[in-house]
């Protein structure tokens, strides 16, 4: 059986129909296939069933009606303004409801229309619409104009690719200058470096005074050897004779070494 809400706009004529004709709600009920109280409900008028089910509605008529009159004043507002507006006034709803109630009242919002983006083939008729009128020469000189342009263009990609040329061969002979300028200071170094080799090996004077200094060198390591093998020799003799020798034996000891370091340096 069903209720108020479910009954169908045949069932409700058939209840109309069956009711005018005095018979019982029972016996409408079972022709017209629903409930009793579905049918008592129709009769007296009362609304029941979905439509009256949820929570009650957040504003009063008298809310909408200020909604209304801010709608009227200024139409062509957004959304967002015609909300603020209205809780501003004291209403406590949400920007979707403000949106319903516009709704409800008739208006809708419109967003202005977007024209498409030309076509290749209107953009050409529009331009031949315009260039119709045009004389013999007008077009010659226009053709004179881009044949001219044209080979400026021309020109201007020759030059830019003349200078990037340029450019590289600049970078080119400068690495190749600077490889040039290392090979011939390495070059100057090793010939400063053999002359003066040979100005060493040349120069008898250097050569001589380098012999000279030589033999100084030896002369001197050769008496610091002889110094040393004497007072070796002298801690000898004192450690076997127990007695410290007069003066006459250390004098002919040293008479003994000068004798002896002459010869050493007429062998040498």
């Amino acid at each position: 059986m069903g209720k108020t809400a479910d009954l169908t706009d045949v069932q409700k004529a058939l209840i109309d129909m069956l009711h005018k004709e005095g018979k019982p709600q029972k016996a409408i009920a079972k022709e017209a296939g629903c409930s009793q109280s579905a049918v008592s409900k129709h009769i007296n008028g009362k609304k029941s069933g979905r439509e009256k089910c949820g929570r009650k509605r957040c504003t009063s008529n008298r809310d909408n009606r200020s909604l209304e009159n801010i709608v009227k004043k200024r139409p062509f507002k957004n959304l967002g303004e015609i909300h603020k507006e209205w809780t501003a006034a004291g209403v406590s709803a949400s920007r979707a409801t403000t949106h319903r109630r516009i709704q409800d009242m008739g208006y809708n919002c419109r967003v202005p229309c977007v024209k498409p983006h030309m076509t290749k083939r209107q953009k050409r008729l529009i331009w031949a619409k315009e260039k119709k009128n045009r004389t013999v020469a007008q077009w010659s000189k226009r053709a004179e104009q881009t044949l001219l342009q044209k080979r400026v263009v021309e020109l201007s990609q020759q030059i830019e690719t003349l200078h990037q040329e340029k450019e590289n061969m600049e970078k080119t002979l400068q690495a190749e200058i600077k490889q040039l300028r290392e090979q011939v200071a390495s070059l100057v170094q090793s010939n400063v470096k053999m002359f003066e080799e040979l100005q060493v090996y040349q120069n008898p004077d250097h050569g001589q005074q380098r012999l000279l200094t030589l033999m100084e060198t030896l002369q001197s390591q050769h008496k610091e050897l002889l110094q040393a093998q004497l007072a070796s020799l002298r801690q000898e003799i004192l450690s076997q004779a127990g007695v410290m020798p007069p003066n006459s034996h250390t004098g002919a000891l040293e008479l003994c070494a000068n004798q002896d370091h002459p010869q050493a340096q007429e062998e040498e």
